[in-house]
């Protein structure tokens, strides 16, 4: 998590990706309101070109939606689907 210089920690893409995977796996319900939110969290900042700011965040917001049911193909903007995203 990024700090938001007050002290508190805010939401990023990439701790909420590696958030979800492990709630997963350790057996959350994947229709949890917690997945869900999050996964809301992950479409609000999903970039024009279908990505998540860089490949390596991208492909953590991929294994997360996957890791919760999700088809990646459905996360679009614009057009464009993280898959597709370089």
């Amino acid at each position: 998590m990024m700090e938001d210089g007050w002290g508190r920690s805010e939401s990023d893409v990439q701790t909420t990706s590696h958030v979800i995977q492990a709630l997963v796996a350790a057996g959350e319900d994947k229709d949890s309101d917690t997945i869900k939110d999050a996964l809301d969290y992950l479409k609000s900042k999903q970039g024009d070109d279908g990505g998540f700011l860089g490949v390596l965040t991208t492909s953590s917001a991929i294994q997360a939606i996957v890791v919760a049911g999700k088809d990646p193909l459905t996360y679009t903007k614009n057009g464009n689907n993280p898959l597709e995203y370089h």
